[in-house]
């Protein structure tokens, strides 16, 4: 088509005065100027400039991506515009000062128009709204203009969600400490999912279209956000998202993308321990042997009594051998809601696993707990986990049941790491002169008298005992004669005095702390029956048996050197020590004894006489000449240790005595011992009789 066919756009052709404006109309009433409505088309954005549309509340929301862009919008080409007309975008009211030919979209054929707003026409501009309009300037005629419709606008949210940073995801309780596990997830098979809750962030709008991405290890994935609560969702980690990593210990964390694709720093990560993928569904129901071994054949119920629950080492639980146990493993018995553990396995090839000892403080807890100490018997599960790297990798799909009864005098023990219970008052012994807790050596072969309290010491009017409680004292290791509570005792509410015979005091001997106690055998309305145990009462018992030698005479010291000398052998058995076995002095020997301790005192005294003892006899002893001078006193002697003989060295100036004239002498010589416990007693020897003979060269 040539120049002068081709088809042309005009304005209309108004038929008024050429000074009239094009966008003015008059009223039919006189020569007033009305005003053109405003444009009925609005601006259009492109596609892939806007976020997805809020479900509630449109408001053109851009993509941030678009902050340092150019925003790129269409509006349909107005009727009433012509060659060299402009158009231009005003953002709040003020317009970019940037007026867009309109000539290119005239045609032919006639096309949208197509405005661009540059990045520093709209970056400036605050976060928000933003309202938004085009006009047109009719520079064809004499330049007036004519708006868009009104009330248009954009949004723009550049502020990445969760500022200053996103909180922490919130686990229940249980995960934290237990683990994840397939007790931890809601729901079944491929909807199974781990619940974190997450404390709400800056910029959360419930209906605004924030996506949130769990992270899992280095793993991502959209996770389901659940509203639970004012500024709070929930969020679901799959299953089938978490089993994507090894079991052990694993991050969880997640990150925030908004509607205009902002995106939020991570959230500080949680470790938490998973097992999923090892967890054992086979573990077998344990045993309790002292349950299971109960002979019931004759009626009597199969029960954990008081002697059962007080087993040294704690009461056994056997835990079955299974083919999924790894090294590292531990186990954590359950006695009903009461966890022991954990315990280490020395073998997880072993058959049994492992046998636990539950202690008596966890029986006696769960058992009060239910009974509230009542002759009552308790059924109770027994059962155990798995822990692998800390969390429950399975427990036995059927518990052990046993029944438990702990009813005794005392009420529960208030102490149950202890074997007594101290509820029970503690036993005294008064002595023969009245000392309290002491047997002094004047009472040593005496009868005493023991007390046992009638109250509980944890309540002051509370009886120990009922009727038909048998009472056993044990002073030492020795029982007393049983003592049944009969009614009148009951009724009377006194204390119980016993008789400790002398002989009994003699038998247990002496000591710092004799231990007295009592124990009560309480019957119960089935199996049984059980025991308790009163807190020990130290005696002190001072008696012979204490003192050196044991209550028995300490042997004569020997003098080795003066043994077999005698050239008559028909004097075998006499002591004689001459010159040549005196010469450097001799050793007396001091026999080590019973009760012996280094830090005994021993004296050694020898009175010497005239003539030889085993010629002359000792009716004609006779004083050494001197006036005693000869005679020998050694003291300050201490035993080397509790076993060893005494060694005391004895001069030979000390010994023969070589005053002018020499003579025939012997003496008599005994030693004396103060034992370290009785201070205030001396035992001495028998006599050592030694013949001296100083005479000759």
């Amino acid at each position: 088509m040539d120049k002068a066919s081709k088809p042309r756009r005009y304005a209309a052709v108004r038929r008024s005065s050429a000074a009239t404006p094009l966008n003015r109309r008059f009223s039919a009433f006189g020569n007033a100027p009305l005003e053109d409505p405003p444009y009925p088309d609005k601006l259009v954005f492109a596609a892939d400039q806007l976020a997805p549309a809020h479900p509630t509340k449109p408001d053109n929301l851009l993509l941030a991506s678009v902050k340092d862009a150019p925003i790129t919008l269409t509006v349909a080409l107005p009727d009433n515009v012509s060659y060299t007309d402009t158009i231009e975008i005003e953002l709040n009211g003020t317009g970019t000062g940037k007026e867009i030919l309109l000539d290119p979209f005239l045609g032919p054929p006639e096309t949208d128009i197509t405005v661009t707003i540059a990045p520093e026409d709209h970056g400036p501009l605050p976060e928000g709204r933003v309202d938004i309009n085009y006009v047109v300037h009719f520079h064809s005629g004499l330049g007036d203009t004519q708006h868009g419709p009104a009330g248009q606008f954009y949004t723009t949210d550049y502020t990445k969600p969760g500022l200053p940073f996103l909180g922490q995801l919130v686990f229940s309780d249980d995960v934290n400490a237990n683990g994840v596990t397939e007790a931890a997830l809601l729901g079944t098979g491929a909807d199974a999912y781990l619940p974190a809750r997450v404390p709400g962030y800056t910029g959360l709008d419930p209906d605004g279209g924030d996506t949130i991405t769990g992270m899992v290890g280095a793993l991502q994935e959209t996770v389901d956000a659940i509203p639970v609560g004012p500024g709070e969702l929930e969020l679901h980690f799959k299953r089938d998202f978490i089993v994507q990593l090894d079991d052990g210990a694993i991050q969880f964390s997640y990150f925030v993308t908004d509607r205009a694709g902002n995106i939020s720093d991570p959230a500080k990560a949680v470790v938490l321990q998973v097992l999923l993928k090892d967890a054992i569904g086979d573990l077998s129901t344990p045993s309790v042997p002292a349950y299971d071994d109960d002979d019931d054949s004759a009626g009597v119920a199969k029960l954990i009594d008081e002697a059962d629950a007080r087993a040294v080492g704690g009461l056994n639980v056997v835990i079955p051998a299974n083919g999924n146990i790894k090294a590292g493993d531990t186990i954590m018995v359950a006695w009903g809601a009461i966890e022991v553990g954990p315990s280490s396995i020395a073998d997880p090839a072993g058959d049994p696993l492992a046998t636990i000892g539950v202690p008596y403080a966890a029986i006696s807890d769960a058992w009060n707990t239910e009974s509230g100490g009542a002759d009552k018997i308790q059924t109770l599960d027994v059962s155990y986990r798995i822990l692998r790297n800390g969390i429950s990798a399975g427990t036995p799909d059927t518990p052990a049941t046993v029944q438990v009864n702990l009813h005794q005098a005392g009420g529960e023990d208030p102490d149950p790491e202890t074997p007594e219970n101290e509820n029970l008052g503690t036993p005294s012994l008064l002595s023969a002169s009245g000392q309290s807790n002491l047997v002094p050596p004047a009472d040593f072969e005496k009868d005493a008298t023991l007390t046992v309290p009638w109250f509980r010491t944890d309540a002051p009017t509370l009886a120990a005992f009922i009727a038909g409680d048998v009472v056993t004292l044990r002073y030492g290791a020795t029982d007393l004669a049983p003592r049944t509570i009969t009614a009148q005792d009951v009724t009377d509410a006194k204390n119980l005095t016993v008789t400790l015979a002398s002989a009994t005091i003699v038998g247990e001997g002496s000591g710092p702390a004799i231990p007295l106690q009592f124990s009560v055998t309480r019957t119960l309305a089935a199996g049984g029956p059980n025991t308790s145990t009163s807190p020990i009462q130290p005696v002190k018992v001072s008696g012979v048996d204490e003192l050196p030698g044991g209550g028995q005479p300490l042997v004569a010291l020997k003098v080795p050197e003066a043994e077999g000398v005698d050239p008559d052998p028909t004097r075998p058995d006499r002591l004689i020590i001459g010159r040549a076995q005196g010469k450097d002095g001799t050793n007396f020997v001091i026999p080590a004894y019973v009760n012996q301790n280094p830090g005994d005192v021993i004296n050694v005294s020898m009175v010497v006489y005239r003539p030889f003892y085993y010629i002359g006899g000792h009716p004609g002893d006779l004083p050494a000449n001197g006036g005693g001078a000869r005679d020998l006193v050694l003291d300050g002697i201490h035993p080397t240790d509790a076993t060893s003989d005494t060694i005391v060295h004895v001069t030979e100036a000390q010994l023969m005595h070589y005053e002018f004239p020499t003579q025939p002498l012997h003496g008599h010589i005994v030693y004396g011992v103060v034992g370290a416990a009785r201070p205030d007693v001396m035992v001495t020897s028998d006599v050592q009789l030694l013949d001296i003979d100083p005479r000759g060269t």
